[in-house]
Formats: C-alpha cells, structure tokens, sequence
C-alpha cells in the first residue's frame, strides 16, 4: 500500500513540475495519420507514388472522387456528366458551389488548363498515358503535334467540360479519381513556378489545404472552408507523418499519436492479429523484381526465366511476410476486372533454372558476375530480398547483393535505370488490366527495365479498339503470356492492404483498392 501511495505522489510531483497531466480532453477536431514515407511533391503531375495519392486526396479532387466503401469512381467536383451515342464524347457539369481554397470557383476551363499541363511535353508528367485515350492527346504528349487546341478538350461554358476519346474506354470514369486528372489552379502555378506548392502560394479544391511543411516529419492541413462538401469533413486539422521506417509508425499509433497508421511491418503483425484496430484485405496490386534487359547478363531472357524459377514465393508469403499475400505465378492480380480467369504463367522449378542458366552460358553459376539489388528502405523489402538472393546463391550459385535507398533517391535511380535488378511494386489506378500491362509497352515511362516487344505492344494496341469484352480479355491474355515468358519482371507476390486503424474512427472501410478518402472520416461518441 505503502509503495502505490508513493508512486501516486511521485505521479502527481511530475505532473505538477512539468505539467504534463491535465484534466482537458484530447482534442478530437484534430485526425493524425501517418504515411509511409516523405513525399516527392503535392503537384499532381509530378508523382508517381501510392504515399503520394494518399497526400494528393487531401487537397485536390477531380471530377470523380473515390467512393469510400468500394474504392470506386464516384461524383467529386462533377455534379454529373452524360455520355454520347457513339461513347466517345464525356460532357461534364461542374458543381456551382466548387470552390478553390481561396473561394474563386473551380470551372471547366481549370480542367482544360490541368489536362493540358499533364499532357504539356515540358510538364514531364509519368502519368501523362492515363490521358493518353482524349483525342490528340498521345500525339501532342509525345511531340508529334504541337498544336495544343487539337486536343480533345472543351470549356462550353464555365461549368461545362467536354472531353473526346479517340475510342470508347470502359473504364474512362474510373480513370478520372486518379490524380493525374486532378485540377491545379491556374493562377498559382503561372504566378509562383515550381513553388506554387509551398503553403502560402497553394490554392486546393478538396477537403484540406496544406498550411505548413517539415519535410521528413509532417505536413499539417486545415480544413478548406470553400469545399463544396464541407459538411462531410469533420476534422478542422489534418496531419499527415511521413516515416520511413515502418517499426515507428506501429509505434505511434501505440503510443496514441496517430488514429491511421499504414503498412505495419511483418515483425509486428502477430501482435495485432485478431484486434479491431488491424485491418487486412486484398488490394489491387503486385510486388515484383525489375530485370535491366540492358546490362550483362540479364539481356537473356533465359537467365530471366531461370531467376524467376528459383523464388519460392510461398515460402516468402508464408514465412517472411505472414499478412495473407498471395503468391504471384502470373503478374495480374486476383479479382481484376475485364479478364479471363487466372492462370500460372510462371513454374517454380529448380532445375528447369539450372538447365537455362547452363544454355545461358554459365553453368552452376561459372563466369556470372556479381549483380546489384535496389530496394527502398523498408524491414520488410530487407527480408524479402534477402531472402530472393539466398535462393538464387544456393540453387544458382550467383551472387546478386542488394542495396537500399530512401524512397525519392530510390524513385529516382529507378527511373534512371541505374540498376541491374530492382524491387518494384503496381497498385492499379483503375480496375482493370491495362493499368498493369499498359506499363511495359516501348514508350511507357514506367517500363524501367527497358524491354520492347513488337507483338506485345501490338496486342496492348488492339485491345484498345476491341469493344467485345471476351475478345479483348482474350487478347490481354495473350499479352500477358508474353510478359512472363520474356521476364523482363519477376512477380513475387499480390498484395494486401495493412492498416491500424483506431475502432473510434468511423467512415474507413477496407476495398481492393486500398482508396481511403478522408471526407466522410470521423469519430464516434
């Protein structure tokens, strides 16, 4: 007894002398939520990244936004939009009470303005293909044609947006959540250049604006008062961590500093599994490696294959990972849309590989020289690697020593194709399977391992005009077969979606997307 009451007076002398217990309650006007890493901008059209979008949500929303519940296309800026006979031509309402954070409207010819820019040769935006399908857009992006008014865009009015499609796209609707179709405010980016970003010059048209930045630790927003739905945002304060390493992130949703925290490493599940804080469910999306078909060896496809057939991905699943990921014998995920029903394309066998590896010129590993790894920093990239890399030295008996970089370096050696083999990651920016294999056709900026197959691109080609569902699943089919015969990637697993979550927070919900909007968020009582 004697012991509790010192400790009770002990309690109160800190308290007294540092302040540090008070009777006011916690304020919950205020969400925390902490990202998985530092950010490489908050402009739309210079990011690539899925701790990007998670930011880009916040302040920004296109004519289509996410839908909570299922990750989908719905409503945003648009109050509606109707869709010509021939399925070509999109025309968009814009809502009357969308507004900028400084409470000048959002109007169509802010839309034509943002989609120029992304498509502008000079803007260099990676995405610049998911614009690719409105009329004259690929041919202006890709400098064939310089005139920008050829381009399928068209304020009628102030609300009015008319889009043209060189072709009918089923998924057109869908595409448009995605932040390459995001607005940006015209005056600001013409006024400031690259640091219209910065809080002070920043002008969103979503839930928040960004008030201020400290660059590897937060950012914090504060309520947009002009937001059309600002009845559904029920947080005058938003801040976003950015936390690279994925250990500290459980610790301060712990620790009660954070109500949202993603990506919990592997080391850490067990702990939570079973909890109402964990939250783990099939995301649209595949982990592989990226093979440079530039550099020494990997050129040959046969030594591709071979590395392909040596990673025992349910080991890695079941024994490295342990959150329910799938493992990958094919690159597109289980679920997807517009597809045929999934099959192997990649066998797990040992001395297939070692036979390959003895055509390719270098038996039981003899002659093969040492390769690089990169992956961005992370525990759980660490023990997988590691782990691919054992499997290759034992039944190849090849060295290949990974190497790890912070998130915006890795993004960057990565574009430059500084690499031999690269850990890589694609969550779909819509349902469906152009959004995996549109990726390593010749031209795409996001084919870092620099392959090109003539009867690839052709297939990707005709199935943008097939409008017999079955026959263009059929053809993408065939594409993909291609895919995982060359090898240019080494899918490894499918992923799913891991979050801790507080059960306070009302308005999350778990979707193969892994879209969660911050509208519509809140506490309960």
């Amino acid at each position: 007894m004697m012991k509790k009451k010192l400790q009770v007076m002990g309690w109160l002398s800190f308290c007294l002398v540092f302040g540090a217990c008070t009777s006011k309650k916690k304020d919950t006007s205020v969400l925390h939520m902490v990202n998985e890493s530092e950010i490489e901008a908050i402009d739309p059209h210079k990011v690539t990244g899925v701790p990007e979008n998670r930011v880009l949500m916040a302040c920004f929303e296109g004519l289509m936004r996410y839908n909570p519940k299922t990750g989908g296309a719905m409503l945003g800026t648009a109050e509606s939009y109707t869709i010509s006979p021939n399925g070509k031509v999109y025309t968009f309402k814009i809502r009357k009470s969308a507004k900028w954070s400084d409470g000048s409207p959002v109007t169509a010819q802010d839309y034509v303005y943002s989609f120029q820019r992304a498509l502008n040769p000079k803007t260099a935006s990676q995405y610049a293909f998911m614009l690719h399908p409105i009329k004259g857009a690929k041919a202006y992006n890709t400098g064939k044609v310089k005139d920008v008014n050829t381009v399928g865009l068209r304020a009628k009015d102030p609300i009015t947006l008319v889009v043209e499609l060189e072709r009918v796209v089923p998924y057109f609707i869908e595409t448009l959540t995605h932040y390459s179709f995001f607005p940006v405010p015209q005056k600001a980016v013409k006024a400031h250049g690259i640091k219209w970003t910065a809080p002070k010059n920043i002008k969103c048209n979503g839930a928040f604006k960004s008030v201020s930045v400290v660059l590897q630790d937060k950012r914090v927003f504060k309520k947009n008062k002009h937001y059309w739905d600002r009845a559904n945002v029920h947080f005058k304060k938003l801040v976003i961590y950015a936390v690279e390493n994925n250990v500290t992130r459980v610790r301060k949703f712990e620790n009660h500093e954070a109500h949202w925290s993603v990506e919990p490493p592997s080391t850490e599940i067990q702990r939570f599994k079973g909890k109402s804080s964990y939250h783990v469910s099939p995301y649209l999306g595949a982990y592989y490696f990226i093979a440079n078909v530039k550099r020494g060896p990997l050129k040959n496809p046969k030594v591709r294959q071979a590395l392909a057939m040596t990673v025992n991905r349910k080991q890695i699943t079941d024994h490295v990972l342990m959150a329910g990921q799938q493992p990958a014998y094919a690159l597109l995920p289980p679920g997807i849309a517009n597809y045929v029903e999934g099959e192997a394309l990649i066998s797990e066998d040992i001395q297939k590989a070692k036979q390959l590896m003895a055509e390719a010129g270098y038996p039981n590993g003899k002659g093969f020289p040492e390769l690089n790894l990169l992956y961005n920093t992370h525990s759980d990239h660490k023990k997988l690697v590691l782990a691919a890399t054992d499997m290759w030295k034992r039944h190849l008996g090849i060295t290949v020593k990974p190497y790890n970089k912070e998130w915006k370096t890795y993004l960057t050696e990565k574009r430059l194709h500084d690499f031999d083999i690269a850990r890589a990651g694609w969550i779909g920016d819509y349902n469906d399977p152009t959004t995996f294999l549109g990726m390593w056709t010749h031209h795409s900026s996001f084919n870092d391992a620099q392959w090109h197959n003539a009867e690839y691109d052709a297939l990707l080609e005709k199935s943008k005009v097939e409008l017999n569902l079955k026959k263009r699943a059929q053809l993408l089919n065939k594409a993909e077969k291609i895919l995982m015969t060359e090898m240019p990637i080494i899918p490894i697993y499918h992923y799913v979606t891991k979050d801790l979550v507080s059960p306070k927070l009302k308005g999350w919900y778990p979707n193969l997307m892994g879209h969660h909007p911050f509208v519509g968020l809140k506490f309960s009582k």
